[in-house]
């Protein structure tokens, strides 16, 4: 089965020996529940170069069945790397309640234009749950909390969740 679509063209799907519009490709969806959003033309944005992008070094240890990490109370460094393929990182941020609130952490020296750079930040959590986010800014914007959307689900830079329990 091939089909081509252009903007301003009619849909057609073929398949050997028969071709169905896209009214009825919608009606047989319909009539079986099937949702035929991806039949729009969309162009889409290319994906050219990575955007802002950071990722929190779980603390502690994973406990497997929640997929939460646990640490005990008292002072400890937060790490990760942070990224970006379109401009120069200028920042990296931390948040220990979901993304509600950011505090700045300390990156580390660039390694070279695109390579990425560590960063960290102290964090002393009383017993507790947590969940920690961090986010990256570059000189064209900052790292989204909520996944951006597109067709095809590419270019998904939103931050990392990690939930954390603190005993």
């Amino acid at each position: 089965m091939t089909s081509t679509v252009r903007p301003g063209e009619a849909a057609r799907v073929a398949a050997p020996d028969e071709a169905v519009s896209l009214d009825e490709l919608r009606l047989a969806a319909r009539n079986h529940g099937l949702p035929l959003e991806a039949l729009r033309y969309d162009p889409g944005e290319p994906v050219t170069r990575i955007r802002p992008r950071a990722l929190v070094i779980p603390p502690g240890f994973p406990d497997f069945m929640t997929r939460r990490r646990v640490v005990d109370a008292g002072p400890l460094e937060l790490r990760g790397r942070a990224w970006s393929g379109r401009a120069p990182l200028t920042r990296v941020e931390l948040s220990t309640d979901g993304g509600h609130s950011w505090t700045e952490a300390t990156i580390g020296e660039p390694l070279g234009r695109h390579a990425w750079r560590s960063w960290s930040a102290p964090w002393r959590p009383a017993p507790g749950e947590y969940e920690l986010c961090a986010r990256a800014t570059d000189e064209q914007g900052v790292q989204p909390v909520a996944p951006p959307w597109n067709m095809q689900g590419m270019a998904n830079n939103m931050v990392q969740r990690v939930p954390v329990t603190v005993r």
